[in-house]
């Protein structure tokens, strides 16, 4: 990086006496204020903040200036007492806020958080965290930071704690490596910690393109953010401070670049290599303005003692909120303004809390080297301890006393019999890239003799209704076709492009299940469409619908607006009901259901609380919002096949209760909901008399043949 080796290095040895200090900064802090309140913002809201996530890296160059500059600040020393040192330090500082906080997040989960299928994971994950090893076991996992699974896990923030604590017990050796080498000089030192990043950053570019997942949880590929900040502490330590112009330049160009980095950068780009240079670049340009003075970085006091405040107490504010959103999120919500309100209180009174009572206190404490090892050795004996006991066996304190998972008989496994007589399951009738054979010719149970065939195509929301289609076919003596690939809009000349890196078209899926429908159906058969529409067509509010992740409308290689894609998609849509009428098959749209604002469980974390109902609909939204999306997919779709003889099945009214509000669990108490938006597998099959009798009644298929005798 230019701004960690611009400067000439200095090659005088670093001398003892007197002793090199490295002096506080408040505009540090200032920086980690900004740091945090970008991360909390994220977490708190995405839509708010879409790269505030980009805080953590922000955190990364600042441990690696500081760490570099407590460390040179004892040289020359022999190795051993430096390292104890330094790691008796650094215990103080992280360890017993950190134990606190995963060993109150495992009690509060125990006792208030239904236990479901996805529990285990989570206190494994704690355990990991106890030991720094948190971010290995997620990447291991594979579950990615943006994925929905590790924002319901409370551990999930520990990964960049674990990036960190593996960085300090790499990088002081490889620091000391280089002074040897130079022999107390820091050319040594400089030529060492260069060659590691420019390692680190070959890593982190060569795993984009196969595991970015790795590339974004691991110390090895994350090295290089830390030791940019080492370096530029090498580079500027001794050095007079800039000229104030150009001082001044450079924090308002950090500012600048900051500001672009947690408004632009998005999960929808390469991240972390290459984008993650901006933020980087940012922190470097911030802490090298201030060296030598430290002094004012903001032009409005009361904003600049905000951060100052936010960055004193940053730790234990990354710590602490997290686990109290993610319980917002599990239980009463996370999706109002008041909601959000009382969690950021909770979080910052309990950050506040741990900073003033435990963090402070013992960090001030003053104590050998020797009893700070055994004490930090007992307290990571008994949070394991503890963690432990909460983990095994899962649930056992819940208030509740009831798993919520949705039985694995409910949901839509990789082996999931969709059809008792047919060879479908969920994999084999899902479409991969670079299949070569049609999914539905493969994927099907034929007619009997002079009887139609039902096919089925869509997204995981033709999936949801294979069971609804498949009874409904056996019963009336139906043939019944299969193909299905999540996220894909089945359309020719409409994609919907997730916001996701790496993602591939599903444009020859599309292509190959359509040929084949042209091939396979008959006059008299039927083709049935269902997609993701609700999400596709029309935008739903994230602060609503946290888990709502908007993909982008493309036909002829550009973007289109939701009220031009609505457009085509009906001009796509009627081209397809032209093409099938033409070779006498008839089309059915189903209709897309109104969603959850949240998973089923969230439901059911909220009516276990006390006095939840007050504050919290649970993972039900207002009546008046179904409506709307309920009126709004029925106006396009009534539009889309008026004058054709296509027609549209709506299959809503079973999922609502008499005010109009979505339902989570049938009558009998059964979930009707797998997630926020698919349905359950008996859901689905309960629907298949009223589908058969819709079928009947719109003439698309005739009378069951008479069964016996």
């Amino acid at each position: 990086m230019p701004s960690a080796t611009a400067a000439p290095v200095q090659t005088t040895p670093v001398v003892a006496s007197p002793r090199v200090r490295f002096p506080y900064r408040a505009d540090l802090d200032g920086l980690r204020g900004l740091a945090v309140l970008a991360v909390v913002l994220y977490h708190l809201c995405p839509p708010w903040l879409p790269g505030g996530f980009v805080g953590v890296d922000v955190f990364f160059v600042l441990s690696g200036y500081v760490v570099t500059g407590v460390l040179l600040a004892g040289q020359p020393a022999p190795p051993l007492p430096t390292l104890l040192g330094f790691y008796a330090r650094r215990l103080k500082r992280l360890l017993p806020n950190l134990l606190l906080c995963l060993v109150s997040t495992g009690l509060a989960f125990a006792l208030l958080v239904p236990p479901s299928d996805q529990t285990n994971r989570i206190f494994r994950t704690g355990l990991r965290a106890v030991f720094g090893w948190s971010n290995v076991y997620l990447n291991g996992k594979e579950t990615g930071y943006f994925d929905v699974d590790t924002s319901l896990n409370p551990f999930t923030h520990t990964w960049s704690l674990g990036v960190e604590e593996q960085f300090y017990l790499v990088f002081p050796l490889l620091l000391l490596l280089g002074l040897a080498l130079g022999r107390g000089r820091r050319l040594g030192a400089v030529v060492v910690v260069v060659a590691a990043t420019l390692a680190s950053l070959q890593h982190a570019a060569g795993l984009m393109p196969t595991s970015s997942q790795a590339a974004f949880y691991l110390m090895p590929p994350r090295f290089w953010e830390l030791a940019v900040g080492a370096l530029l502490t090498l580079a500027l330590q001794g050095r007079p401070p800039l000229p104030p112009p150009l001082a001044r330049g450079l924090r308002l160009l950090s500012l600048a670049l900051l500001l672009a980095s947690v408004t632009l950068i998005s999960t929808g780009l390469p991240f972390p290599w290459p984008v993650v240079l901006l933020p980087v670049l940012a922190s470097l340009l911030f802490i090298a303005a201030g060296h030598g003075r430290g002094d004012r970085f903001l032009p409005w006091r009361p904003a600049e003692r905000l951060l100052l405040g936010l960055g004193l107490v940053s730790y234990s504010l990354y710590l602490w909120h997290w686990p109290v959103f993610v319980f917002f999120r599990l239980t009463l919500g996370l999706n109002t303004p008041l909601l959000r309100l009382l969690a950021t209180l909770l979080a910052l009174g309990l950050a506040l809390a741990a900073w003033a009572l435990v963090e402070q206190p013992l960090r001030r404490r003053k104590a050998g080297t020797g009893a700070v090892f055994a004490a930090a050795a007992v307290l990571l004996t008994a949070g394991w301890g503890a963690l432990d006991a909460l983990a095994f066996p899962i649930g056992r304190l819940f208030l509740g006393h009831r798993d919520v998972t949705v039985p694995r008989s409910e949901r839509y496994e990789t082996d999931t019999v969709l059809d008792p007589g047919g060879p479908m399951t969920p994999r084999r009738c899902r479409g991969d890239d670079g299949d070569a054979a049609s999914r539905a010719e493969r994927c099907h149970r034929p007619a009997p003799a002079g009887r139609p065939t039902l096919m089925l195509l869509g997204d995981s929301h033709a999936l949801q209704y294979a069971p609804m289609v498949s009874a409904a076919a056996r019963e009336d003596g139906l043939g019944f076709r299969l193909a299905w690939k999540p996220g894909c809009l089945v359309l020719p000349g409409l994609q919907a492009v997730p916001d996701i890196p790496g993602y591939k078209p599903c444009t020859p899926f599309v292509k190959q299940e359509l040929a084949a429908a042209g091939r396979q159906l008959r006059p008299g058969d039927v083709l049935v469409l269902s997609s993701f529409l609700q999400l596709y067509l029309f935008p739903m509010d994230q602060t609503l619908f946290e888990e709502a992740i908007h993909p982008k409308l493309i036909a002829d290689g550009s973007a289109l607006s939701a009220e031009a894609g609505r457009r085509r998609f009906q001009q796509e849509v009627r081209g397809l009901i032209r093409r099938f009428a033409d070779r006498g098959v008839r089309v059915v749209l189903i209709q897309d259901l109104p969603v959850l604002t949240s998973r089923t469980f969230t439901c059911e974390g909220a009516q276990a609380l006390p006095l939840a109902g007050l504050i919290s609909s649970g993972c039900v939204p207002p009546a008046a919002v179904t409506a709307t999306q309920r009126r709004q997919m029925h106006d396009l779709l009534a539009a889309t096949v008026a004058g054709t003889d296509a027609v549209v099945f709506d299959p809503a009214d079973p999922f609502l209760d008499a005010g109009g509000r979505l339902r989570y669990r049938d009558d009998r108490g059964r979930y009707t909901f797998v997630d926020d938006d698919h349905i359950t597998i008996s859901a689905s099959r309960d629907l298949a008399p009223r589908f058969s009798a819709f079928l009947r009644q719109q003439g698309l298929v005739p009378a069951a043949p008479v069964h016996g005798g």
